[in-house]
């Protein structure tokens, strides 16, 4: 449950049976699959032929929950009604000894990767867009008519062509590096699952400014009624760990499990697209 804010791993593309090239309108390459299933029922619907590349061997993504807007609902329709755990209808603020309360017009959403991700993909596949897993994204590179992509599928490098790539593969996207973005600056968010404490209900994210320990904040917010993610943003993985530890002793809190990332820091808006010969990533 990363406020908003999230990473995670997998592999999509355009797959071309060995020995012989297909040519697909496109082809999504990503390391999140997540991020990959999101994009591709519009794509497919839309009429192109998609492929999606999952660098595993299958869609089991570990358990995590994600907060995110309403608009969360309208967007993904029956997908969303399945990996919906919680809601979220106040925030409550706290620093040096002061507080606030800001009520939500609209409820957050509290989902479950778990239970998104599989939906994510069949709707893909009802949309017509294929799924290929154990393929790994080697790079890419312009040719006559589009792109050109190399990846290794269960051991086997293979190159496939199409006319568009789409790389949903994180803030350390290798997509985005062979396509010539610069890298992106990120900082390392670290949480624990947590009993939820008595006196916070379910429908209330609790947020902590310390500026002492992070230039950002600490939350606690609730996946459900018993349980919530307690998390910082911090500077220095290490240092962060440290200091989510010494909040949790604080309040008096134990961890069930702990939950990592490196998510990305806005420095300014990057384009999103780019030309690459006749080709778009």
């Amino acid at each position: 449950m990363y406020a908003r804010l999230g990473k995670a791993k997998s592999c999509q593309a355009l797959n071309s049976s060995p020995g012989k090239l297909r040519r697909e309108a496109r082809l999504s390459l990503s390391e999140d699959p997540q991020r990959a299933s999101l994009r591709q029922p519009q794509s497919a619907r839309g009429g192109r032929k998609v492929r999606v590349l999952e660098s595993r061997s299958g869609f089991e993504p570990a358990r995590r929950s994600l907060i995110v807007t309403d608009q969360f609902r309208h967007q993904l329709g029956a997908a969303a009604s399945e990996s919906i755990v919680n809601e979220i209808r106040r925030f409550e603020l706290f620093t040096d000894g002061r507080s606030a309360q800001v009520a939500l017009a609209r409820p957050d959403l509290i989902i479950e990767r778990s239970k998104l991700i599989p939906a994510l993909a069949r709707g893909a596949q009802q949309a017509g867009a294929a799924l290929s897993f154990d393929t790994r994204f080697l790079g890419l590179s312009a040719n006559g008519t589009g792109l050109r992509v190399e990846v290794d599928s269960a051991g086997e490098r293979q190159e496939l062509h199409a006319h568009s790539v789409v790389g949903a593969d994180g803030a350390s996207s290798r997509v985005a590096r062979s396509a010539g973005w610069p890298p992106i600056e990120t900082v390392p968010l670290v949480q624990a699952i947590v009993r939820l404490p008595k006196d916070q209900p379910a429908d209330t994210t609790r947020v902590w400014f310390v500026p002492d320990d992070t230039p950002y904040f600490y939350w606690l917010i609730p996946e459900s009624a018993e349980r919530g993610a307690l998390g910082i943003i911090g500077e220095d993985g290490r240092d962060t760990k440290k200091c989510l530890s010494k909040f949790l002793e604080k309040k008096k809190l134990e961890p069930l499990e702990w939950q990592g990332a490196r998510i990305p820091v806005y420095r300014g808006w990057v384009p999103v697209r780019r030309q690459i010969g006749n080709g778009e990533v």
